[in-house]
């Protein structure tokens, strides 16, 4: 699979999927809802795996 042509409007397409994606959070408030979400979904592995997990 070859990537695509980078095109001004596939480079606009992109743009705006990022910005309608986040929302008008700003890049802080995402990555704090990343870590949050990695947090939970390491706890829940670590739960799973017979023990909780800081």
């Amino acid at each position: 699979m070859t990537a695509p042509e980078l095109t001004t409007r596939l480079r606009d397409d992109m743009v705006a999927g990022c910005e309608e994606a986040s929302g008008g959070r700003s890049i802080a408030e995402l990555v704090a809802e990343r870590d949050r979400a990695v947090i939970a979904v390491q706890r829940a592995v670590a739960e799973a795996r017979g023990g909780a997990r800081g």
